[in-house]
């Protein structure tokens, strides 16, 4: 992986004093790097001498190296610059280290810290989702590591996160779902969620209802949500008003011998008539509890509406005032009835095409990346806490660094006020005194014990005389 750059900038102040002396030094340099410009256009128009330019050109050389060297200096009183750029360094090798270098330069510190927190929250949340379904399942080590490994692996390649796939087990473990069960009915699901735009315990609800309405098992969660996504496409039916209709129907359907898929195409024929979910599952399930009463099935009931003289009088004998609209409807709607269960025989696929087209798109493409991030992020927990623990303490000693550097900024400009104060002061005094005044040299050495560089080299005796 290519190396990553941080930079940061560090705006520190020195003393007054100091961004003084750098401040003239700095113009020193310009003006003698102007004047050295100007003696190599002299020379080259003849307007002056070599040996003339000789000797020009190398004081202003020596000055100009000089007023650099004392520039480079300068600065590094003002930022501590060595001392600094070695804890620096250690800190972003350290922090660079236990990150692999991938996320170095891409977040500021700021960002750094958010990104440690936000996968901090990711893996606790995860954890507590995954307790409450063990606690719920009841499920043995082996059983709650197979649906803590579903719940990572779907939520890093669906649109739905681990912790998401987690709440989904809850919910099916809520409804009396064991373990195998849950794994066999999630997946599917997500594929239901994805492609009607639900939430997963809706999702959930409505593939259990139908699972144990018909009598069928958690495998056939993939055959129910094909024959939901196809029936959504083809007809007015949605999730709702499915579960609505199948909350009423489902039992007795599986009770006369009735297919999720012929109640389901009889449920959309109806609500594509005009009938509300709840009318429509309510008088279906009457018809077939009248036509099984009577000896009847319910092809030779609608047979006899069509066959006679007075459809709706036969349909109001056979099923009453509340069930002989939805029986005429069904009986004049017999063959669209007939292609529509077929076609839903064969829906396998439906729901994943139907997912598919609904997350092609940048929500779509948005909600995966967040799964996918999140995935990574409970891999990385799953290695171990060592991993956010460098990255945690990295960017600790970074910070450390950046705040001891500006504490000592701050106390060495503190400390160098007091000496120029205390310097100052004794000066002063030492000037007011009279010539040939003894006490002269004892403030003079006072000032040397304070800062000897301020009369470095002068003979003490001589400058009281002076």
């Amino acid at each position: 992986m290519a190396n990553k750059v941080i930079a940061i900038k560090v705006d520190l102040q020195g003393t007054q004093e100091q961004q003084k002396k750098l401040a003239k030094l700095e113009s020193e340099v310009k003006k003698l790097t102007l004047r050295r410009t100007q003696l190599n256009k002299a020379l080259k128009n003849g307007t002056i001498g070599l040996k003339e330019y000789g000797q020009k050109i190398a004081q202003v050389n020596t000055k100009l190296k000089a007023n650099r060297r004392e520039m480079l200096v300068a600065r590094e009183n003002i930022l501590g610059l060595d001392s600094f750029t070695k804890k620096l360094g250690k800190s972003f090798a350290r922090l660079g280290t236990n990150i692999g270098g991938a996320f170095v330069g891409l977040f500021a510190i700021q960002k750094l810290g958010q990104l440690v927190s936000s996968a901090v929250t990711t893996i606790k949340d995860f954890e507590q989702q995954m307790a409450n379904v063990k606690a719920v399942t009841g499920a043995t080590a082996i059983e709650f590591q197979k649906l803590e490994q579903s719940a990572k692996d779907l939520g890093a390649t669906t649109q739905f996160t681990a912790s998401e796939v987690g709440k989904l087990q809850e919910e099916y473990a809520k409804l009396g779902f064991t373990t195998d069960q849950i794994l066999d009915a999630s997946e599917a699901t997500l594929e239901l969620a994805t492609a009607t735009g639900s939430d997963l315990a809706q999702s959930a609800k409505v593939a259990a209802a139908t699972i144990n309405g018909f009598g069928l098992e958690a495998k056939d969660t993939q055959k129910i949500v094909d024959v939901m996504a196809k029936s959504f496409t083809s007809s007015a039916l949605d999730l709702n008003k499915f579960e609505t209709a199948m909350s009423a129907v489902a039992p007795v359907a599986k009770a006369t011998g009735f297919s999720l898929e012929e109640t389901t195409a009889s449920l959309g024929v109806l609500v594509d008539a005009g009938f509300d979910a709840s009318t429509a599952g309510t008088a279906l399930r009457n018809i077939l509890l009248d036509t099984t009463k009577a000896g009847l099935t319910t092809s030779e009931a609608f047979d006899m509406i069509k066959g006679s003289v007075d459809p709706s009088s036969t349909a109001l004998d056979l099923f009453g005032k509340r069930g002989a609209a939805v029986a005429l409807t069904l009986a004049n709607s017999t063959d669209n009835t007939n292609k529509f269960t077929k076609a839903l025989k064969n829906s396998a696929g439906s729901a994943e095409a139907m997912a598919k087209i609904v997350g092609d798109t940048l929500e779509g493409d948005v909600k995966k990346l967040n799964s996918a991030w999140e995935g990574l992020i409970l891999n990385l927990g799953e290695n171990g806490e060592d991993a956010f623990r460098g990255i945690v303490q990295g960017a600790t000693d970074l910070i450390s660094t950046l705040g001891g550097l500006t504490e000592n900024i701050h106390a060495g400009s503190d400390a160098m006020r007091e000496q120029q104060v205390a310097v100052n002061t004794l000066a002063s005094r030492a000037l007011k005194l009279n010539e040939g005044d003894e006490d002269r040299i004892k403030l003079l050495n006072e000032i040397n014990v304070i800062n000897p560089d301020v009369l470095k080299g002068l003979d003490l005796q001589t400058l009281s005389n002076e």
